[in-house]
């Protein structure tokens, strides 16, 4: 009996693009010797179809087209998953539904990879999204529904018109040769606007995207932080129903917060331990029912040392690449300013640990204005890479959005 290939991401995004190959190799080695051909028989796969095709058709093709994934009794999870998965296929409208069970549990085997498989040998979806916290996670997964569909002899045998490589073949997506989408994606990565042609994605799988980190404690896991950048340069429009910062108000007050009801989802959201950090230039224009619920803390100017004039730095660049003439200098002093915004953020950052260290703001979930005066620094103008170069936000430093951008 060969080793079960684990289906999640067990090694660091440093080393990821360096080991897919060999964990593509260990899927594909292990369907060879451990799923069987079927025997030569029309007749026989004629039944095998329409058994795939019968409400339970899903419990059926697991157990019969991934037998190395499916062993021994159903658990009372599986059984479940079983009868939902037909429910959920013949719903008009779409569906929204939160599977709960332990590690181990096979969550990921049945639905990200099993679920995916049976809508893409029957055609019955055509754009499928997998989302995972980190994208490695969702390459792997991409990874395993790859091997199946190159590897799995019984696939090959019954599903002709869909197994193989695929016109679009890569790292994390893949379109098969009955035009059906499949795409992994960290958690951070933008899903809005995507579309396989005139296809908007239409199964979509979050599977294990709040990572460890997140849900260490419960005050972690119910105490958020926002932060709110240039309130003051908010302002009502004409037909925009006002102020947005009215809006604030019920949250910023622990009393309201707690019952706030989303205009959206239309339910209840307890929101009362989110800690609200609402940065401004200037306290002048806010309103005092704003200024009330957020007591507020002016930090000091930065004094930064003199950066030295254009002539030196371009005689030391000169020096640095041998006597090279600089053929797009405006551009050059953009990265400069870039490089600025990175210090200044640094050091903006460790000026408020010193604020909440010292009392100034409040530890506990609140609110809290932060006032910066002239050298106040918007964490959007920080973003790099928007003049000609790709380069690392100074913000991912220090925001990031999980192990991985995904």
């Amino acid at each position: 009996m060969t080793r079960r290939p684990q289906l999640k991401a067990a090694v660091s995004k440093k080393d990821f693009r360096d080991t897919i190959a060999e964990m593509a190799s260990e899927f594909a080695r292990h369907i060879e010797l451990s799923v069987e051909a079927f025997a030569p028989d029309l007749a026989a796969k004629k039944e095998r179809l329409r058994r795939v095709a019968e409400a339970d058709g899903f419990q059926f093709f697991m157990e019969t087209y991934l037998p190395h994934y499916v062993r021994g009794e159903h658990s009372l999870f599986h059984q479940h998953i079983f009868a939902r998965v037909p429910e959920i296929l013949a719903s008009e409208k779409g569906v929204r539904d939160l599977f709960v069970a332990p590690r181990g549990a096979s969550k990921s085997t049945h639905l990200s990879l099993g679920f995916a498989l049976y809508c893409i040998m029957r055609g019955l979806k055509r754009y499928i999204i997998v989302v995972c916290d980190v994208y490695e996670q969702a390459a792997l997964l991409i990874e395993a529904i790859k091997a199946e569909l190159t590897t799995n002899v019984r696939l090959q045998n019954d599903f002709p018109d869909a197994f193989g490589q695929g016109r679009l073949w890569r790292e994390g997506e893949i379109v098969t040769r009955n035009n059906i989408r499949a795409e992994g994606l960290g958690a951070a990565k933008k899903i809005r606007g995507r579309r396989h042609g005139p296809y908007r994605p239409d199964l979509l799988f979050l599977d294990d995207i709040e990572n460890d980190e997140l849900v260490r404690s419960p005050e972690q896991r119910t105490s958020p932080m926002i932060l709110i950048d240039k309130i003051d340069k908010f302002s009502g429009k004409a037909g925009s129903g006002g102020d947005p910062r009215a809006a604030l108000l019920p949250l910023l007050q622990r009393s309201t917060a707690a019952s706030f009801v989303c205009p959206y989802l239309q339910a209840p959201i307890d929101l009362s331990r989110v800690s609200w950090i609402l940065c401004a230039n200037t306290l002048d224009g806010l309103s005092r029912p704003l200024l009330d619920r957020s007591p507020s803390s002016k930090s000091p100017p930065l004094a930064l040392p003199e950066p030295p004039p254009a002539e030196a730095r371009g005689r030391r660049k000169a020096a640095r690449v041998g006597g090279a003439v600089m053929a797009r200098p405006a551009l050059q002093l953009l990265y400069a300013s870039d490089r600025t915004a990175a210090r200044l953020l640094d050091l903006k950052l460790a000026e408020f640990r010193d604020l909440v260290a010292a009392g100034a703001l409040p530890r506990r979930p609140g609110s809290a204005h932060w006032s910066g005066g002239a050298s106040r620094i918007s964490m959007r103008s920080c973003a790099a890479g928007r003049f000609g170069r790709k380069t690392t936000s100074p913000c991912d430093r220090h925001f990031p959005r999980g192990a991985a951008r995904g």
